[in-house]
């Protein structure tokens, strides 16, 4: 089960950014990202809500535990959250 933070991180208004370690795994590739996990990674900008990134595609099984995991490694922030 989810504790309330990791929950937090998954409001549909969410927006995400990379943080400088999540820049640098885009091209050093060291994590070992899931393929989902590397797509959100990839798709992350800081100005779009999570809401528009799964209606782009994302909405995928599994989504939710790698935005948890991707957060939980430093890799992206919730930037803000309405």
């Amino acid at each position: 089960m989810l504790t309330a933070r990791p929950l937090a991180l998954l409001n549909d208004e969410g927006v995400y950014r990379r943080t400088p370690a999540g820049q640098r795994e885009l091209t050093d590739r060291h994590a070992r990202l899931s393929a989902l996990e590397q797509r959100f990674l990839s798709a992350v900008t800081g100005h779009t809500p999570l809401r528009v990134l799964l209606d782009l595609g994302l909405d995928e099984p599994g989504i939710g535990d790698a935005i948890v995991s991707l957060a939980g490694r430093g890799l992206i922030r919730l930037e803000k959250s309405e």
